[in-house]
């Protein structure tokens, strides 16, 4: 072999193609050979060997050179990469916009993903170590080893400085007890937020131990979140540490199992005069008017209910600062009992969810507390059989003057009589959420009736949502007079003609190729055409229009600049189209979820499907579209 004295490299010396057999004749045929052919045959057959020989060696150094060169093809990727990396925008990232992205790693108070990013790069980890608000709350470490836990635990506390401190901690993690009050009762006074999972025997910590303040001062703790072990009794469980929490003012209370504990202040100690939020879980009657009785100022209440019957020994109760009320009960009577022993004047927003409530209940409530509801949600409560079906909504919208978010269950045979003066008697009314409990899909003239019920009534309201878990909501919403017309059809040709072009460009097969020229010029000129006599912003956001947006947008940025001219059309169809989506995206209209089982009539927010959150998190979140989100009962949500 040579070298090339351009390149360096090996000059392979191909040999040529074997020349025409003199003795071409016998090798078609079985014809012996004559003793000269014979030997013309030998000498050919050692000449070929040797050149096949020749051959394989040059096959072994190709394959060698094709190796080295693969070999030398990863290292320059190799390198790009590496300076692709010094040059990317992330480096570039200011520390304030940093700081903003690990904040959202913390979601629902859960910063385990914190851990994560302090291991990507040494300047992350020095941004990351530098604010003590990043390490401010501490979780629960599921699946964590105790010492992983401890070690964790002691660097948030010391990453945190002095800022208020968020303690979640479990005991049924198997960590060590003392270990775990050794690292934090040097910065207990700075712990703002408690969490306890499976609250221990009050002689296993000095943290829940019989209160002694100079051993434990809880001075800044503002919220507390309790769940108690299955197998512990009240009287093992004492608890009165927390009631020398000056600032405390949120107490929220897990029993698991249906553990029974009395809510009386011989139990329980905390500082219940100057509570504003409780919340409770598999709780008992008695248990719940005990601490009513005692937080005298409470603005917040939360409650879970396991109860099958009212306890006869509980009286009357007026509570005279509540104005925020959730119930969960799974017996009706129990909560016609548990409303008619309640008052509460200054109560504002009410949720409850009981199977099959009678709205004349939450009726009884609300008159006898002559109290101005802003918001009521009461999805699985019902209407009284009678001759007049309206006159049960009647007497309920009468007594919400005030409310501007509503929601109410929904069946047609219980709004027929409803005619647009009582939902005109809401004035106050901007969101309203009908939960339907038809198991049937609706008739078509019921579909039209109810449609022009609503449409009667938009005027007034931002959001009107109807949400099923038993039906298809189809034929609700008016059918849009663009679905599957002509400019539907249009947008479909076109999707289906670009397409095929957009697969033309990927292959790099647009410079000289007039056939593609010819076809691009084409549908560029039917669309514009089009176009210009109006293609609406309706159509644009169907799935073929926004297809049709997607590839032009594609074929812009791909077609080269020499084809100035065709660039220069798309352009022009987009800055005539995008406008229109615009206006159409900002507009009121009717827009459903994947499943049509939620049919919402809003202004759009840019979005054209929503999407449902689960209420549990938010008892009282807004019925209006947020941030194309919905907060609404899921299915389980409510009690079947």
């Amino acid at each position: 072999m040579q070298i090339c004295p351009n390149c360096n490299m090996d000059v392979l010396n191909t040999p040529e193609s074997p020349s025409t057999s003199p003795i071409a004749s016998l090798l078609t045929t079985n014809n012996p050979p004559e003793p000269r052919e014979a030997a013309i045959a030998h000498q050919i057959i050692t000449s070929s060997k040797t050149q096949t020989a020749q051959i394989t060696r040059l096959i072994e150094k190709v394959y060698s050179i094709l190796d080295g060169l693969t070999s030398r093809r990863e290292e320059y990727e190799r390198n790009t990469f590496l300076h692709q990396n010094v040059v990317r925008n992330i480096r570039r990232i200011p520390p304030d916009v940093l700081l903003e992205i690990f904040s959202h790693t913390i979601v629902d108070g859960d910063p385990n993903d914190i851990w994560a990013v302090v291991e990507v790069c040494r300047r992350w980890r020095e941004v990351a170590f530098s604010t003590p608000t990043l390490w401010s709350t501490f979780p629960i470490h599921k699946g964590t080893s105790a010492a992983s836990i401890l070690s964790r635990l002691s660097r948030s506390l010391q990453l945190s400085h002095s800022t208020p401190f968020k303690l979640s901690i479990s005991y049924g993690v198997p960590y060590p007890i003392c270990p775990l009050q050794v690292v934090a009762s040097p910065h207990l006074k700075r712990v703002t937020h408690l969490t306890v999972g499976n609250f221990p025997r009050s002689n296993e910590s000095t943290f829940f131990a019989p209160s002694n303040p100079r051993l434990v001062q809880w001075t800044a703790l503002r919220s507390l979140h309790l769940q108690f072990a299955d197998t512990e009794s009240p009287e093992a469980s004492r608890i009165t540490v927390f009631q020398h929490a000056p600032l405390l003012q949120d107490v929220d209370f897990n029993l698991t199992d249906r553990w029974r504990i009395l809510f009386g202040i011989g139990n329980i100690l905390l500082p219940w005069s100057q509570l504003r939020k409780f919340s409770a879980s598999n709780v008992t009657l008695d248990g719940v008017f005990t601490v009513l009785r005692a937080a005298s100022v409470l603005d917040e209440c939360y409650l879970d209910f396991t109860e099958t019957s009212m306890p006869s020994n509980i009286g009357s109760l007026s509570h005279q600062s509540l104005t925020t009320l959730h119930v969960t009960l799974r017996d009706e009577q129990v909560a016609h009992e548990l409303f008619n022993r309640l008052t509460v004047p200054l109560l504002r927003k009410l949720s409850v969810d009981v199977p099959a409530l009678d709205t004349a209940a939450v009726c009884d409530l609300i008159e006898r507390s002559s109290c101005g509801l802003t918001f009521l949600s009461a999805p699985m409560a019902h209407f009284r059989e009678s001759d007049d079906l309206s006159t049960p909504l009647r007497r309920l919208f009468s007594l919400l003057p005030d409310v501007t978010e509503l929601c109410i269950p929904f069946s047609f045979a219980s709004f027929k009589g409803v005619r647009a003066r009582l939902v005109l008697s809401l004035p106050q009314l901007r969101h309203l959420s009908l939960k339907v409990t038809d198991s049937l899909e609706m008739a078509i003239p019921d579909l039209i009736a109810l449609r022009c019920l609503v449409y009667a009534n938009v005027p007034p309201l931002e959001t009107i949502i109807f949400t099923s878990e038993k039906c298809h909501l189809y034929g609700l919403a008016p059918p849009s007079p663009h679905y599957g017309g002509p400019q539907a059809q249009s947008l479909q040709r076109w999707d289906h003609e670009l397409g095929e072009l957009s697969h033309f460009v990927k292959v790099g097969a647009v410079k000289d190729d007039t056939g593609f020229h010819r076809d691009l010029d084409r549908i560029l000129s039917l669309i514009s055409a089009e176009s210009e006599s109006g293609i609406s912003g309706e159509c644009l956001c169907l799935t073929e229009g926004q297809n049709v947006v997607s590839k032009l947008q594609e074929l812009l940025g791909q077609l080269p600049v020499s084809l100035s001219l065709q660039r220069g059309r798309i352009s022009a169809i987009l800055a005539l189209w995008l406008p229109r989506i615009k206006e159409y995206l900002a507009s009121f209209g009717w827009i459903e979820n994947s499943l049509a089982k939620t049919l919402v009539y809003t202004q759009r927010q840019g979005l054209l499907s929503v999407k449902v959150r689960d209420r549990k998190k938010d008892r009282f979140a807004s019925f209006a579209l947020q941030d194309g989100y919905l907060t609404l009962y899921t299915k389980g949500d409510v009690l079947e």
